[in-house]
């Protein structure tokens, strides 16, 4: 994992309004439906300006289970950091992730990796350093900024408290 991970620590991360795509799905499944739906997403950001300083995340948060995330059929959420006063409407929702402390896994990884850090998360890392994750609450992939070629930067990010 050290060629993965760039760095893992818990933070306290700030409360956050985040805009989603109304019609969640279990993207891993379906690539298609994903890039329409980011595209949906990110068409209405850039409507009511929300992109034009660079002051967003974009985020996939996942409400199932680490167990079916495993297996692909996760049901996730594509969002976008926006202020809280912003304004929705369908398809696109408003939802908001509590403060909160985290598990904040920064990554350097392709695509192809992402399953195997998820594991190495809640499989070993969390239990390892006496933290376990807060049951029914999501926990997400951030991308502070856009992929460059095959490389993602990406915090893998998972609400915990310790044991």
């Amino acid at each position: 994992m050290e060629t993965i991970v760039k760095n893992i620590e818990v933070k306290t991360l700030p409360r956050t309004t985040l805009a989603f795509h109304g019609g969640a799905g279990a993207y891993q499944k379906d690539r298609s439906l994903y890039q329409r739906h980011r595209q949906e997403l990110f068409a209405w950001a850039d409507s009511k300006g929300l992109l034009a300083g660079g002051d967003f995340q974009y985020l996939i948060l996942y409400r199932d289970s680490p167990e079916v995330a495993r297996y692909g059929a996760s049901e996730m959420s594509l969002c976008l950091t926006v202020p809280a006063e912003t304004q929705t409407e369908e398809p696109i929702g408003k939802t908001t992730l509590d403060l909160g402390e985290y598990a904040v896994c920064e990554c350097e990884l392709s695509p192809r990796d992402f399953p195997k850090v998820w594991e190495w998360i809640f499989g070993e890392w969390l239990s390892e350093h006496g933290f376990r994750p807060i049951a029914g609450a999501p926990y997400f992939e951030r991308y502070p900024e856009a992929p460059a070629g095959e490389l993602f930067r990406v915090d893998f990010c998972v609400p915990v408290e310790g044991d």
